[in-house]
């Protein structure tokens, strides 16, 4: 991934970065990048201190809810009116979860 979003850049956070079986580099010095977690991307953006290295264990490939077990689970950092339901509904936890299922796990 090489991101370029404008004169400031944005704060990515609480997202899952899953790159392809082989490996997916992120090339990004200009944004920041705080509380995600990265499977099968080699290295991690400087400045993540809460960066999580794992795979997020999605139910499939194509479901990306969480099973239970996740490293994703409660390890978000709450963001100020960031809403207070996820994709599928269900409530945002606090500390929520990294990635778009809030839910306990399957």
């Amino acid at each position: 991934m090489v991101s370029s979003n404008g004169p400031v850049g944005v704060t990515f956070r609480n997202n899952v970065f899953a790159g392809a079986p082989a490996g997916s580099p992120i090339a990004d010095t200009h944004n920041t990048y705080d509380h995600n977690l990265y499977a099968r991307t080699p290295g991690i953006p400087a400045g993540d201190t809460g960066a999580v290295r794992a795979d997020p264990l999605f139910v499939t490939p194509d479901d990306v809810r969480l099973r239970a077990g996740s490293p994703a689970l409660g390890a978000g950092l709450r963001v100020q009116d960031g809403g207070t339901r996820d994709f599928f509904g269900n409530p945002v936890p606090d500390p929520p979860n990294i990635g778009a299922d809030q839910g306990p796990g399957k």
